[in-house]
């Protein structure tokens, strides 16, 4: 999954580990429907007031809006294997 930024990356962490539904958090924040859904999609940044709620809720750094989304392990891109029978550049 690609995230517009590190907040939306790890809300959508907090909100998979918790169980917690989107419509959920919102209530939670004291947020109005569909903030949430356009927080994970990068849509909305959160201002002062609910940057400071999801610090508080989620612990998601005030930072963590302005920076660049880490690529999770899980679905970080590695070296495929080379096909069955092809000789590796180290054999060679």
């Amino acid at each position: 999954m690609v995230y517009a930024n590190e907040g939306a990356r790890r809300l959508r962490a907090a909100l998979d580990a918790s169980g917690e539904t989107q419509q959920a958090a919102e209530r939670r924040l004291g947020a109005a429907v569909g903030v949430v859904s356009r927080l994970l999609s990068g849509e909305r940044l959160p201002g002062r007031v609910l940057a400071a709620s999801l610090l508080e809720a989620y612990a998601i750094p005030l930072g963590a809006w302005d920076q660049p989304a880490a690529q999770d392990i899980a679905t970080a891109p590695t070296d495929p294997a080379p096909p069955a029978g092809d000789p590796s550049p180290e054999a060679a």
